[in-house]
């Protein structure tokens, strides 16, 4: 029994890595990914695209291993970027860098609603744009309103529906 315990709860372990991981993973594919992509892929090609994927990869690894050494040297609880900027180069630095994580948070909702709307006005759909943004920032406000359960639930299956939406695109 013992071992069927310790199976069972290896089991319910490894679904929520397995939950946890697919969200980390999908939760990146932001909706640039079907605006943006779409005239790039026109003009240069399935290649040329695949090759900047990579190309910004290989950027995005070398920044967030820089950060993650710099973290490691001299590790303080609470951390950020300001912190670091503050720390390793000026005063300045690292006022402007808790500006720009601010000003990038602040508008990244405005942003995913915008194109949410450029995606839905390739539907022709007779409901004006303003309903539908009245409705996506209902949905947002609600969604950050309940429990945090609730809210993981919610965004695994929006980002099944992303998945869904790549394969069928």
């Amino acid at each position: 029994m013992i071992a069927l315990g310790g199976k069972k709860r290896l089991c319910e372990r490894m679904a929520c890595e397995a939950v946890t991981l697919t969200i980390r993973l999908l939760g990146t594919i932001g909706t640039g990914l079907f605006v943006g992509s779409g005239q790039t892929l026109a003009r240069g090609g399935p290649a040329f695209i695949l090759g900047c994927y990579i190309f910004i990869a290989f950027l995005v690894y070398c920044v967030v291993t820089a950060i993650t050494e710099v973290a490691a040297y001299l590790p303080t609880p609470g951390s950020s970027m300001n912190l670091y900027g503050y720390r390793y180069c000026s005063r300045t630095m690292g006022f402007a860098l808790g500006w720009l994580y601010f000003y990038s948070l602040g508008i990244l909702i405005p942003y995913e609603i915008t194109a949410a709307g450029l995606v839905i006005g390739y539907w022709n759909a007779p409901v004006n744009i303003a309903v539908w943004i009245t409705i996506m920032i209902i949905v947002i406000v609600g969604l950050n309103t309940l429990p945090v359960a609730f809210y993981g639930e919610t965004e695994f299956w929006f980002a099944s529906v992303k998945v869904f939406m790549m394969l069928g695109l």
